[in-house]
C-alpha cells in the first residue's frame, strides 16, 4: 500500500495521507517524539493502545514532551514497544459503495450506489478489526469491505423484486435504501465505525435508461 514515509516529518508532524482513514505510527517515530514533541495535524486524532487496550485519546495540535517530562504521555513514549499508536480522521471518512448489475426477479439489471459519512466511535473494536496487524486503512479498504459483505445481501433482495416495483420510484427506493443502510449500520457498529449521515443514494435498471432514451428521443422529435 502506498504510504508517505515517515509519519513525523522533519517538523515533527503526525500526518496521514491523503487517502487514508488510519495510519499507524512507527516504534521509530515514537522514540523521537520523546525529545521532539508532536504536532497531530488537523483533523486527525492519535489513538493510543497498550496491549490491545484504549489508554488515551489525544486530539489533534502540539504537544511538548519535554514540557511534560514524567507525565503520562512522556512515560508511554519511553517505552515505545509497548504502544501502539493509530491515526485516525477526527471527523468522517467518505466512502462510496456500488453496486452493478444485480438481477431483478424479471431479469432486470439494476446498479446503485450510495455515498456515506463513516466515522471511528469504538476504537478498540477498530483497533481488533482493522489495526491490528495492518499498517494503514485506505479510504478504498472500506469500499472493498463493505461491498463484499453486503453483494449477497443485496443481490438476494433485488432478485425478490420486479420490474413492476421499479415502476413506483419512490416507494421502491426508499425500500431499496433502508435495505442498504440497515445492512451497512449493523456491519459497521461491528467494526466499530458508525454511518454518520448518507449523503447520496443512487440506482438504476436498463429498463429505465431505455424508457428515458425514450423519453428524450420524443422530446427531440417534439423540438424539431
Amino acid at each position: 500500500m502506498n504510504r508517505r514515509e515517515p509519519r513525523l516529518n522533519r517538523t515533527n508532524f503526525w500526518v496521514r495521507a491523503g487517502n487514508e482513514m488510519a495510519a499507524r505510527i512507527e516504534e521509530t517515530d515514537l522514540k523521537k517524539a520523546r525529545d521532539k514533541g508532536i504536532q497531530i495535524e488537523d483533523g486527525t486524532k492519535a489513538l493510543l493502545f497498550e496491549d490491545g487496550k484504549l489508554i488515551k485519546v489525544v486530539e489533534s495540535g502540539f504537544i511538548d514532551m519535554k514540557s511534560h517530562k514524567g507525565g503520562f504521555l512522556w512515560q508511554l513514549v519511553r517505552n515505545p514497544e509497548k504502544l501502539v499508536v493509530v491515526l485516525v480522521n477526527e471527523k468522517e471518512t467518505m466512502v462510496t459503495l456500488r453496486f452493478r448489475e444485480l438481477k431483478t426477479q424479471d431479469s432486470q439489471n439494476l446498479n446503485l450506489s450510495i455515498e456515506a459519512g463513516i466515522s471511528v466511535v469504538e476504537p478498540m473494536a477498530f483497533f481488533s478489526n482493522f489495526m491490528k496487524s495492518r499498517r494503514n486503512i485506505q479510504d478504498e479498504d472500506l469500499r472493498i469491505r463493505y461491498e463484499h459483505q453486503l453483494n449477497n445481501i443485496m443481490t438476494d433482495f433485488i432478485r425478490t423484486q420486479t420490474v413492476k416495483d421499479l415502476e413506483d420510484t419512490k416507494v421502491f427506493k426508499d425500500k431499496l435504501k433502508n435495505e442498504i443502510v440497515t445492512n451497512l449500520d449493523s456491519r459497521l457498529k461491528s467494526d466499530g465505525l458508525h454511518l454518520s449521515e448518507v449523503y447520496s443514494f443512487r440506482f438504476n435498471s436498463n429498463q429505465m435508461d431505455h424508457k428515458a432514451n425514450e423519453e428524450a428521443a420524443a422530446s427531440r422529435r417534439r423540438i424539431e
